[in-house]
């Protein structure tokens, strides 16, 4: 038997009222070494997005991102955004921020 979480998301996803993401999509990978993701992170916190660790979730006008930095590639994908927000134009900011 179903919970009620899971009944209020197929609900929501089947009257298309709020975006639902089924599974991350990657959208930046980018090579670094420990040195350059350490300016990177002081470079894009001056943003208001914060990377410390090696990974986590970072939140900026409606849009919620999962990072990870391993192996010396920093991984960036979305979560959740605006519907009125294409994936390219949120990826396009991000490196602009990079």
């Amino acid at each position: 038997m179903a919970d009620f979480e899971d009944i209020a998301h197929a609900t929501l996803k089947a009257l298309n009222l709020h975006p639902i993401p089924e599974r991350e999509t990657l959208m930046i990978e980018i090579p670094l070494t420990p040195e350059e993701f350490a300016a990177k992170s002081a470079q894009i916190a001056k943003q208001g997005i914060v990377l410390s660790g090696e990974e986590g979730t970072i939140e900026k006008m409606g849009v919620k991102a999962h990072w990870s930095y391993a192996d010396g590639v920093l991984k960036i994908a979305i979560l959740d955004k605006p519907f009125f927000l294409t994936e390219q134009s949120v990826e396009d900011q991000l490196r602009k921020w990079l």
